[in-house]
Formats: C-alpha cells, structure tokens, sequence
C-alpha cells in the first residue's frame, strides 16, 4: 500500500513501484501495476478529496 499511496504523490515509475511491490505479489510487472492503478486512482482520489 506503501508502494501505492507513493507513486500518486510522486514521479515513481512504474517498473519501480513494481519492483517494491515483488515481495508482496511475486512475478508482478510494471504492466500490471499500471492497470491496477487506473482502477484505483479514483478511489484514492475519492479519498484524497
């Protein structure tokens, strides 16, 4: 979650937030990471808000 809230807050690439994600979810890729952000940007947004 760490991984998450950061990369909405800064410049982090995804292959970064990808690599910091490994631990939790083994064999994760950037593309992945990407396609779980669009689906969570607006929640956060929501929350942010």
């Amino acid at each position: 979650m760490n991984a998450i809230a950061r990369s909405l807050s800064s410049d982090v690439s995804l292959r970064a937030l990808a690599k910091d994600m490994v631990p939790m979810a083994p064999g994760i890729t950037a593309e992945t990471v990407g396609r779980y952000l669009e689906l969570l940007q607006p929640s956060f947004l929501a929350v942010i808000r």
